[in-house]
């Protein structure tokens, strides 16, 4: 109340035509003093005003008019910072502060070192609000994941949707690995070896193809994965193998879709394979969605740059390639 009292005593009036300024001054007021103790202060200070003396003749209270509908919208914006403000710029030696007997106070509490404490996340919360922006239908569209995840990583104060991804991915290798302690040899995993091809294509596994352009990676690829769509017989070091029926993603980055389709209708490969266009490494969530709800035998990558649109200039392949092992 005194510190409002010292602000108004010093506070000048603008003349005619400032009815705004006037009630500007009402809502700083108001936002801190609602009840009749803050319209009596407004009071006081709008009879002083000599150019608006007629406002108050006939028993009128412009004041009273306007105190209790005015500021439910804008005047929810001006408060007693602003108040102090303006006290200040006609009285920036805070004078006013002893006519009141508030100037020790002042000082007592300018004296206090400022101390703060940064809210951010913890780890849990911050895990569980990434589960929850990934399970949300509505964070389908990947640039919606992209942008609900960067708005996470500055609430964390992390550098970006990148580092919160990694975050997260790091949660999962501790509890794949059930905290990664030190385990005897004979506590090592000893599944039984898969092969998608006998002898030839172990799964899980990641296979990196590396080679001139237009020397038949692609084509390749395509033919593996009409052996395993098909369950067609595979001629390994001369001698045929059955081949298990499986199913195949091609996630593709290189061709458009014609050119696509016509070479897998060429090679044959057109069964048991899904074809996902315009893939990008980054929807690494997306990715963990599709597999873990259709359980593909196999994931080809074509290709690896052709995949990498969102960030071209830093393909880490050893990580890219490891992190999607992780999920077939």
């Amino acid at each position: 109340m005194r510190l409002l009292v010292a602000a108004w005593s010093v506070i000048g009036h603008k003349g005619p035509n400032q009815e705004h300024y006037w009630w500007e001054i009402g809502a700083m007021i108001n936002n801190e003093l609602p009840g009749i103790e803050g319209l009596e202060l407004w009071r006081e200070w709008s009879k002083k005003d000599p150019d608006y003396e007629h406002c108050w003749e006939d028993g009128e209270d412009p004041c009273a008019a306007r105190w209790y509908a005015t500021w439910r919208n804008d005047g929810a914006r001006y408060n007693m910072a602003h108040l102090i403000d303006l006290a200040d710029r006609v009285d920036p030696d805070r004078k006013r502060f002893k006519q009141v007997g508030l100037d020790k106070l002042i000082e007592d509490v300018e004296a206090i070192p400022l101390r703060y404490k940064e809210e951010v996340l913890d780890g849990e919360d911050l895990i569980q609000r990434y589960m929850d922006i990934d399970n949300d239908p509505k964070n389908e569209n990947p640039a919606l994941h992209n942008q609900a995840v960067h708005k996470l990583a500055i609430e964390a104060k992390r550098g970006n949707a990148a580092e919160i991804e990694r975050l997260v991915d790091t949660h999962e290798m501790f509890n794949r690995t059930k905290g990664q302690k030190p385990l005897a040899i004979d506590e090592l995993d000893d599944t039984p070896f898969e092969y998608l091809i006998p002898g030839l294509l172990p799964k899980p596994w990641t296979l990196l193809i590396h080679a001139d352009g237009g020397t038949g990676k692609t084509a390749m690829c395509q033919t593996v994965a009409k052996h395993i769509g098909h369950g067609k017989a595979f001629n390994v070091y001369g001698a045929l193998v059955n081949v298990p029926v499986g199913k195949v993603l091609w996630l593709n980055g290189d061709q458009n879709e014609r050119i696509l389709r016509r070479q897998m209708k060429l090679i044959g490969c057109d069964k048991n394979v899904r074809v996902v266009t315009e893939w990008d490494m980054q929807w690494y969530s997306r990715f963990k969605k599709m597999q873990n709800k259709y359980a593909y035998d196999l994931v080809v990558i074509d290709s690896l740059d052709g995949c990498n649109d969102s960030n071209p200039y830093e393909l880490n392949i050893e990580r890219v390639c490891v992190t999607y092992q992780k999920t077939c």
